[in-house]
């Protein structure tokens, strides 16, 4: 059963990518006679760029919703508190403290260590 998705997925890929490249083909030269060569070269560059910003993403998204969940399913929801102002600190903080200072500080107070 498996074998026959992964096979079905990998068709459906190629069939998509087909479609894609076709219609290119149809929709450059369309493009090129409403917007002449110049903008047609302005717009593709346009178009690369924000392809390549979109890179920037790195998947935070799925990375977010990956740890989120995570974090939601250990039930790690103590409530952390500052050990000398007794403050409520987010179990970030509390990582970096103790590495850093051997103790549970919030930001205020490991200013003034």
């Amino acid at each position: 059963m498996k074998s026959n998705q992964i096979k079905i997925g990998a068709i459906l890929s190629y069939i998509s990518f087909g479609i894609g490249v076709i219609a290119s083909i149809i929709y450059t030269p369309i493009m090129i006679r409403l917007l002449g060569k110049s903008d047609y070269g302005l717009y593709n560059l346009a178009s690369s760029i924000i392809s390549y910003l979109g890179l920037l993403n790195l998947g935070f998204g799925a990375a977010y919703i990956k740890y989120f969940s995570l974090y939601k399913k250990d039930g790690d929801n103590k409530n952390l508190k500052c050990s000398d102002c007794n403050a409520d600190i987010t179990a970030a903080v509390d990582t970096f403290s103790t590495k850093r200072y051997g103790k549970s500080l919030c930001r205020d107070c490991q200013k003034k260590q």
